[in-house]
């Protein structure tokens, strides 16, 4: 789960399972790109969800310049590029808080996909 926590400075929060294969790379790396799909891109975030599979496997992605974070330009409308300033244990997840360092406009269009409800949808569709 992502949601926008300040407006100035610019900062997300982000809840990420304890259990999750991403926890050790967020808080490891204290950079991360958060991919904001496209609303096609619904296959990619299968894939991300599952546990087992290869998740940059056949897909098309490319390296950040200052860091080599993975951007998925193709697959978002865009991609968020955050730094990690505080870590909570909260419950059986992490909650982290990231200051956005930069935003880079996606190529799948201005139509983010989110996830609400068990369901997909379109979010900014006319």
């Amino acid at each position: 789960a992502v949601m926008s926590l300040s407006r100035e400075p610019r900062l997300l929060a982000i809840g990420v399972g304890r259990d999750g294969r991403s926890l050790p790379a967020l808080l490891g790396g204290r950079r991360f790109a958060l991919n904001i799909l496209h609303s096609g891109g619904e296959h990619v975030s299968r894939r991300f969800a599952d546990r087992t599979a290869d998740r940059f496997a056949d897909l098309e992605w490319s390296a950040e310049e200052r860091g080599g974070l993975p951007l998925l330009l193709a697959h978002s409308s865009y991609t968020v590029l955050c730094r990690v300033i505080r870590d909570l244990p909260a419950g059986d997840h992490h909650l982290i808080v990231a200051a956005v360092e930069g935003v880079v406009t996606g190529t799948g269009g201005p139509t983010a996909l989110v996830h609400h409800d068990r369901r997909y949808h379109a979010l900014g569709a006319a």
